[in-house]
């Protein structure tokens, strides 16, 4: 049994299969350009404090599984623990450059067979996408910067 409290099942193999769950459960969308976002002034974006990155690195969970870096999450909390202003000055520059490092953008894909459900169905696998660990780290510097002023009702 595995954490997911059903038997474990290997994920389908074969080419053909795989595509077509693929463009079954994620379908084509034809992307809209979008403009550059406005440039900011510097002073607007607050400096990525201690305690916030600490907060970020700290809800990164050991046991994950990695995303397509390979990099275990309990090898990227001793880097940033090793070379904390590194990672702090890293992810100023992504919030105010306004960049997402496109390494980040990508993902493994894995499909889960959902129980009871015919393994020959496209429709019986739950997608699964894993990012890198890094990335995820940036999303919650962000989550916490937008979180608190939509609480308080400062956005809407």
């Amino acid at each position: 049994m595995s954490r997911l409290k059903a038997p474990r099942t290997s994920p389908p193999t074969a080419p053909d299969f795989v595509r077509r769950a693929v463009s079954t459960l994620f379908p084509s969308v034809i992307p809209r350009l979008i403009g550059a976002p406005p440039v900011l002034e510097e002073h607007l974006i607050p400096e990525v404090g201690v305690e916030e990155l600490r907060w970020a690195y700290r809800r990164v969970r050991i046991g994950a599984v990695p995303g397509p870096d390979g990099i275990p999450n309990t090898a990227l909390k001793a880097a940033v623990e090793a070379c904390f202003d590194c990672f702090r000055c890293v992810f100023m520059a992504c919030l105010r450059e306004g960049c997402f490092l496109a390494r980040w953008k990508r993902q493994r894909l894995v499909l889960m067979l959902k129980s009871g459900k015919p393994a020959t169905e496209p429709s019986s696998y739950r997608p699964l996408c894993m990012f890198d660990t890094a990335d995820k780290i940036l999303e919650r510097i962000m989550f916490g910067r937008l979180e608190g002023p939509t609480l308080k009702g400062l956005l809407a």
